[in-house]
């Protein structure tokens, strides 16, 4: 089946755009940042110390920088449960988009 350029490229924006809001429903509304109910916090994955300093965030995550080893890395991040939850949810989503490539 020939499709055309502007149909492929269509059917990856759908997909792109369920990826986005399948991202969307761990993020809490009145923060902006991962719903409490999804994460953890963790030290320094590198130094173990719990001392950081906030960056930035970014798509609902906190970035800090370990004020001892200057590592920079997210905290608080998803639990177990929340992630394999995120990816199972995402899965299908991106197979699809993966599947389509080779049309593209």
């Amino acid at each position: 089946m020939n499709k055309t350029v502007k149909e492929i490229h269509e059917k990856r924006s759908i997909l792109y755009d369920s990826s986005i809001a399948n991202h969307a429903q761990y993020i809490d509304k009145t923060t902006g940042l991962f719903s409490e109910k999804f994460v953890k916090s963790r030290n320094c994955p590198v130094c173990q110390n719990n001392d950081y300093l906030k960056i930035f965030t970014k798509e609902g995550g906190v970035y800090v920088k370990c004020r001892v080893c200057t590592m920079v890395y997210l905290n608080p991040i998803f639990t177990d449960s929340a992630l394999t939850s995120y990816y199972m949810n995402n899965h299908a989503i991106q197979s699809d988009i993966v599947e389509n490539d080779q049309e593209f």
